[in-house]
């Protein structure tokens, strides 16, 4: 019977002696940042050029709670030298928690909670110009954006009721 223990606990160690850890080196050399920033978009990045990171896969948690619950998943793709993900669906003006899970054949890793903050809506500003040649059945009006609120300007129009 002691045999068997002492042969159980070599296979232990054995065993534990074995494990490899194929995902932490990439994660602490990573560089992560959130890019294009948006009212209710933005891109999460994990930068690392050592070669065999591109073999991990990886998945963004993000949510509105700073302690990431129901968070919504995003699958992060590789390419040029980094995953990243494109997170959607978000409301502007607020401050997002997030963070990152590496798998490899191994293990899984997660990095430390970060955050970013979404662009508010600004509205634009038009001003308009007097009414001009103004007749029984027509007049000339119109108004120039002076300022797009920091976003394109997608229709223009004029009404009148």
């Amino acid at each position: 019977m002691k045999k068997l223990y002492i042969l159980m606990l070599a296979l232990l160690c054995l065993t534990v002696a074995t494990c490899k850890k194929d995902v932490e080196p990439y994660v602490f050399n990573a560089d992560i940042k959130v890019t294009d920033i948006k009212t209710n978009t933005a891109v999460i990045e994990a930068i690392n050029e050592e070669e065999g990171f591109e073999r991990l896969e990886a998945v963004v948690l993000c949510s509105a709670d700073e302690k990431v619950k129901e968070p919504k998943q995003y699958k992060m793709t590789y390419e040029d030298d980094a995953f990243k993900a494109n997170v959607d669906g978000l409301l502007q003006d607020t401050k997002y928690y997030y963070k990152i899970i590496f798998t490899g054949k191994y293990n899984s890793v997660e990095t430390e909670v970060s955050s970013f903050e979404t662009e508010r809506i600004v509205m634009p500003v038009v001003k308009t110009v007097a009414v001009t040649e103004v007749t029984a059945t027509r007049a000339v009006c119109g108004g120039n954006v002076t300022s797009d609120g920091g976003a394109t300007v997608t229709l223009r129009g004029f009404y009148y009721g």
